[in-house]
């Protein structure tokens, strides 16, 4: 079986492959596959995932992952991610949604 998440983490491909760049210049991962195997919603997500973070960054900019609190998926063979990411941000006033006291 053809292990696609440790080509992400190519050194010779990638700078850093363990860190999480956003602006970084290399692009070609293969986080939405290859050739005909390509997603085909990869503009559906990547607009998806960039108004989610312009959202979070926008209510809480001060927020950091607690990077002891990390937990991977248990075993990654084609998708590498978290099961667990805690991170912490300091509350400021709550924004749209349903009011909850408390």
């Amino acid at each position: 079986m053809l292990c696609l998440v440790s080509g992400n983490l190519d050194e010779a491909a990638f700078d850093k492959p363990d860190e999480v760049d956003l602006d970084r210049v290399n692009k070609r991962h293969m986080s939405f596959g290859l050739g005909r195997h390509y997603c085909t919603g990869d503009g559906a997500v990547r607009l998806e995932y960039q108004s989610m973070l312009g959202q979070i960054l926008k209510r809480m900019p001060d927020f950091r992952v607690e990077e002891t609190g990390l937990r991977p998926t248990p075993t990654p063979v084609t998708v590498a991610g978290y099961a667990q990411v805690p991170f912490s941000f300091v509350p400021g006033r709550k924004v749209g949604g349903p009011h909850i006291d408390g």
